[in-house]
C-alpha cells in the first residue's frame, strides 16, 4: 500500500567521486535509483540557451514526474550533475548552443564524462535538411520545434523504454 503513495525519497550517502572510485556504493546507489525508477521516477537534463525554452520544458517534465537538470550548456549540466548521487536516465538538448557548440558536442561530452551511453535526443528549430541527415548520420532522434506535449512525451517513452526496458511509460497528463 505504501508503495502506490505518489511520494520521492532522495537518499544520498556519497558524493559523486565516492561512487566513480567506490564500486559498492555505486552498486548501493544505483540500486536505490533503479528501484524509485521501477516506480516511475526518470532524471532527465535539459540543455537549451534559451532560458525561456529551458524552464518551459523542465516544468512540463516535471508536471509529468521527471526530476529536471536544467542547464544552458554541457559545462552547467555537468555542474549541476556533479551534485547528484546518480546518472541521468535522458538527455534532451537544443540543436544550436552558445559560444558555437551544438547539441550533438553537448550530449557527447555529458556521455563521456559520466562514462555512459545516456538516451538523448535533439531540439531544434532549424528545419534545413543538413539538420536531418546529421541528425540521422548520428542516430539522434531530431524534434522540430515547436514540439508538442504529445510527442515529447511518446519520444521520452520510446527512449527510456528501450534503453533499460525497465521504465513504466509516463502517465498521460497534460497532453
Amino acid at each position: 500500500e505504501h508503495l502506490a503513495r505518489a511520494a520521492y525519497v532522495y537518499v544520498r550517502q556519497s558524493t559523486m567521486d565516492q561512487l566513480q572510485h567506490n564500486h559498492e556504493s555505486r552498486r548501493r546507489q544505483y540500486a536505490l535509483a533503479d528501484r524509485a525508477r521501477s516506480l516511475g521516477w526518470s532524471e532527465v537534463v535539459v540543455i537549451d540557451d534559451d532560458e525561456s525554452v529551458r524552464d518551459g520544458m523542465a516544468r512540463l517534465l516535471q508536471s509529468w514526474g521527471c526530476q529536471v537538470v536544467a542547464a544552458a550548456s554541457d559545462n552547467a549540466a555537468l555542474a549541476a550533475l556533479g551534485e547528484h548521487v546518480r546518472q541521468p536516465d535522458l538527455i534532451i538538448s537544443d540543436y544550436r548552443l552558445g559560444d558555437g557548440n551544438t547539441g550533438f558536442k553537448a550530449i557527447e561530452r555529458l556521455r563521456s564524462a559520466l562514462c555512459a551511453p545516456i538516451p538523448a535526443f535533439l531540439i531544434s528549430g532549424d528545419t534545413a535538411p543538413e539538420r536531418l541527415r546529421e541528425a540521422s548520420a548520428s542516430g539522434y532522434h531530431l524534434l522540430h520545434k515547436p514540439v508538442s506535449p504529445a510527442v515529447l512525451r511518446a519520444t521520452l517513452n520510446h527512449l527510456l523504454r528501450h534503453s533499460t526496458g525497465s521504465h513504466e511509460q509516463l502517465q498521460a497528463v497534460n497532453v
